[in-house]
């Protein structure tokens, strides 16, 4: 008779050869550093839109109830139905509201635009690595889990896919939308192996801030249900 195999426990590796906290600042700097020849850049293509050119944004915060309550071409087209112009209809108010909030600050700055964007998607790229390293640490040693992440994050941060979605100040609902959507989902996987109840009110209205960000949140429908299937 066969004797049993006896099953295979992961050693836990030694301490990561380069601390997490090091690593945060590795992809903070590396993030920044690479956009950060667009500091000197101006409004560009849909910055128009959203912001240079739509009355609701350059009513300040006066706008918000405007941005809050129509479309978001609405205020640059400034008449019923002209927005209907671009097919598909389009509520995407949290950049907006962002937006209105700076001119509401600065005026019409780009400078601040810009410097938004870069520190958001520094924020978004140490946020991936946390994340990738949580999920990552279920099945691998940490010290190998805060490796892959690590690397995963700089791919990410380096990927010229991004260079229009950071170059364009416009693109900060596309940088909301991901950092909101990672974030909801790491809640609701807390939710879901600690039964944490206010993780999961967190990843609820994180959710919620991701579709005020862009419709492409619903996505996360799909990611969500599908990451929590495999990891818990």
């Amino acid at each position: 008779m066969a004797k049993k195999g006896k099953v295979k426990k992961i050693k836990p590796s030694k301490k990561p050869r380069i601390s997490a906290a090091w690593i945060y600042v590795i992809l903070l700097v590396f993030a920044v550093g690479i956009y950060a020849n667009t500091l000197g850049h101006d409004y560009v293509l849909d910055d128009a839109i959203l912001i240079t050119e739509n009355a609701y944004t350059k009513k300040g915060v006066a706008g918000l109830k405007d941005i809050f309550s129509h479309d978001t071409f609405h205020g640059f087209f400034q008449k019923e139905g002209k927005d209907q112009l671009v097919t598909g209809g389009r509520y995407r108010p949290l950049s907006q509201a962002i937006f209105a909030v700076y001119y509401s600050l600065f005026g019409l700055n780009p400078l601040v635009g810009h410097l938004s964007n870069i520190l958001l998607y520094a924020l978004l790229v140490c946020s991936l690595f946390f994340v990738i390293r949580h999920f990552t640490s279920i099945s691998f040693p940490l010290g190998m889990s805060q490796h892959f992440a690590a690397v995963a994050a700089l791919l990410f941060a380096a990927h010229p896919v991004h260079t229009e979605v950071v170059a364009n100040i416009k693109g900060l609902d596309e940088i909301l939308v991901l950092l909101f959507g990672i974030w909801s989902l790491y809640f609701a996987h807390l939710s879901m192996s600690r039964k944490n109840v206010r993780a999961s009110i967190a990843s609820g209205i994180l959710f919620f801030l991701a579709l005020l960000s862009k419709e492409n949140a619903l996505a996360f429908l799909g990611v969500i249900p599908l990451t929590l299937f495999m990891f818990t």
